[in-house]
């Protein structure tokens, strides 16, 4: 029999958890605090949440705090997934097939099955990071396992627009099953501004017009571009600034300077 894939953890976020605890833990609080509150709700309905926003606000942050913290406080079967690594649905399959403890099987379509008889029998969370990866196929897949009368499981989902387009496209049905939504949105200036000075001293203690133009020109209101352009004011280690402009660089070194 083939071994089960092994889910892997998302990689946004990242950034925020190389500042150390301070910085991961100050990303949008309140944010986090209103995905728990919607998120227990679906939990103990065993129903299903999205998130919808663009990248870098904090969807995944929110969301996988927010699922470690419930699955731990009722006991449930927690699997994460990071959609960009698992594109084809029968890769979903195996993964929440190993999870479970379910034989993994071919045809895909049995093993499928399996699975769907498994959530009626184990409490589980299933989160979902990066929608926009999630295909059509997988969504339907999802559609299916959710509409057992005897599931026992909760859904978890986040992504950009593209996903929420998917959704409504392909799978209004999944959609108008959804009993609590969480929107997230860039940050206007002076709210982008604030947030960067509480995120660490770098900030803090950095005048506001460079904030400003930092807001401007780098980060757009993006909370991860705030902490990747933390990264680069912090971490000497040209591989740590990899993907950013010159502009940009120009921003982080004279925030450096001061």
């Amino acid at each position: 029999m083939p071994e089960p894939l092994k889910p892997r953890a998302s990689r946004n976020g990242r950034h925020f958890a190389d500042l150390g605890e301070r910085g991961a833990n100050y990303v949008q609080t309140a944010l986090v605090n209103e995905v728990i509150v919607k998120m227990n709700h679906v939990v103990q309905g065993s129903e299903i949440i999205v998130g919808f926003g663009p990248n870098g606000t904090g969807k995944s942050v929110a969301f996988t705090k927010a699922a470690a913290r419930l699955a731990d406080q009722y006991g449930l079967e927690l699997i994460s997934l990071q959609a960009s690594a698992l594109r084809q649905t029968h890769m979903v399959t195996e993964v929440v097939a190993g999870a479970l403890g379910v034989e993994v099987e071919r045809p895909a379509w049995r093993m499928a099955w399996r699975v769907q008889v498994a959530l009626t029998q184990q409490r589980v969370l299933l989160h979902i990071d990066e929608g926009s990866y999630v295909s059509r196929e997988t969504l339907g897949l999802l559609r299916d396992w959710h509409s057992d009368a005897d599931a026992e499981w909760a859904l978890a989902m986040s992504g950009n627009e593209l996903f929420e387009r998917r959704l409504l496209d392909s799978q209004p049905e999944l959609l108008d099953r959804t009993e609590r939504v969480v929107r997230t949105a860039l940050l206007a200036e002076g709210e982008s501004i604030a947030f960067a000075a509480g995120l660490h001293e770098r900030f803090g203690e950095t005048d506001e017009a460079l904030l400003t133009q930092a807001h401007q020109d780098c980060t757009k209101g993006s909370l991860r571009r705030w902490a990747q352009l933390l990264k680069a004011c912090l971490d000497t280690d040209p591989r740590g600034t990899k993907g950013f402009s010159q502009k940009t660089m120009l921003i982080a070194t004279g925030m450096v300077s001061r």
